[in-house]
């Protein structure tokens, strides 16, 4: 069993799931960094030379065995859960956890983030997230096991503690 983020862009499924693998002394796996390692560039790099279509037949490779893993925690993503068959291969050896924030705490936490490339690329990562999250919510309630609000940080160890109780994560 598998502890799997998910959510928007900049939620912090990355460094929250890095602090929560440390406290319970699991793997992390970040898919997009996996991604990176295997096609040996950076995503936007990778999404200007080839597109998303090809970026996301990579994701779904990279999800499905990250699937595999145990006890590890998996970082997916933005629309990593978009595709049913990368959600059915996670959820299906994981607990997924959506992380949620306010858009306003949202838009300062890309603002301070790495480059990140447009999704649809006429617009600026920042500008495309309303629209992003109307289209994606009803797929990420839907895959979600746990729901964590990441609009205040920090806010592991609320999180860490609603895990704990899920009787299928043992921990």
């Amino acid at each position: 069993m598998n502890i799997v983020f998910t959510g928007m862009r900049g939620t912090g499924k990355t460094t929250l799931g890095k602090k929560i693998a440390k406290l319970i002394q699991w793997d992390f796996v970040d898919i997009d960094k996996e991604i990176e390692k295997k096609v040996n560039k950076k995503i936007d790099q990778y999404v200007d030379e080839f597109g998303w279509e090809a970026f996301r037949k990579e994701e779904t490779l990279v999800a499905k065995k990250c699937a595999q893993l145990e006890k590890t925690v998996i970082s997916t993503g933005g629309g990593t859960m978009m595709n049913p068959e990368n959600a059915a291969a996670l959820k299906g050896n994981g607990h997924v956890v959506l992380l949620v924030c306010k858009m306003e705490r949202l838009k300062i936490y890309l603002s301070k983030s790495y480059q990140r490339p447009s999704l649809g690329g006429e617009k600026s990562a920042i500008e495309e997230m309303h629209e992003v999250w109307a289209k994606r919510k009803d797929q990420y309630y839907e895959v979600a096991d746990t729901i964590h609000d990441t609009s205040r940080w920090p806010s592991h160890k609320k999180l860490l503690k609603t895990l704990q109780s899920v009787e299928s994560l043992n921990l």
